[in-house]
């Protein structure tokens, strides 16, 4: 390791953290290894992430994470799966922009890919199309009343639409695509190109590249959907 390299930390960015119980233990151990290894805490910055301020605002007074934040191991930062491309981190007053990390980047996502927007695309046989979900005109929702959203009896359709070739204008996601058309013959498919865009996203703020940890639900297998 150089000189140069140990004023840079390496940072762990959470996307949208919730309740940040597994934030909490996570610091837990990573404070542990490094009395164990004899590793200084500013060699690491761990970064809770939402779009909601008041999340952050219940983060940043919470009692059991002061001495994180105290040390410097621990920063809040707003943050939009759909459209962020940088980072204000509130407690360090530092901004993370494009290629600004000397490091490579650690992203931590549990449970974020199956809860935000995805396309729905329908392959068969070498032809790829769009899946269309609409409500028939004559449906009515409740108006601010959760509690009744459930009983309402609503119907849905779906319609297929052929896909314009190029679909994406993203060549990383338009290859996905193709792929997908030349090698299904039968089957439906959820996209995560919103995830996608903001793992580009965030792949740009490093030079270095990123690590992945995620947890999902899904398919892994093409057979599995097939």
């Amino acid at each position: 390791m150089t000189p140069f390299l140990s004023y840079y930390p390496l940072y762990f960015f959470y996307l949208c953290a919730g309740s940040v119980l597994f934030s909490f233990h996570f610091l837990i151990l990573l404070t542990t290894l490094c009395q164990k290894y004899n590793l200084s805490i500013d060699s690491f910055c761990y970064v809770l992430t939402d779009f909601a301020p008041k999340n952050l605002e219940y983060w940043r007074h919470h009692p059991n994470l002061q001495p994180y934040f105290n040390s410097g191991l621990l920063d809040i930062a707003l943050f939009d799966v759909n459209s962020s491309s940088e980072l204000d981190l509130q407690v360090s007053q530092r901004k993370i922009k494009p290629r600004s990390l000397m490091r490579p980047l650690v992203i931590v996502a549990n449970y974020l890919f199956d809860s935000i927007p995805q396309e729905l695309f329908y392959f068969e046989n070498g032809n790829g199309f769009q899946v269309l979900v609409s409500l028939p005109k004559s449906a009515k929702l409740p108006a601010n009343n959760e509690a009744v959203l459930p009983k309402t009896n609503i119907r849905h359709s779906y319609r297929l639409k052929e896909m314009a070739q190029p679909f994406y204008s993203e060549p990383y996601l338009q290859q996905i695509i193709d792929d997908y058309q030349q090698t299904i013959s039968d089957a439906y498919i959820l996209f995560p190109a919103v995830g996608l865009r903001c793992l580009q996203r965030m792949r740009a703020l490093s030079s270095k590249g990123i690590l992945l940890l995620t947890a999902d639900k899904g398919s892994l297998l093409l057979e599995e959907v097939q």
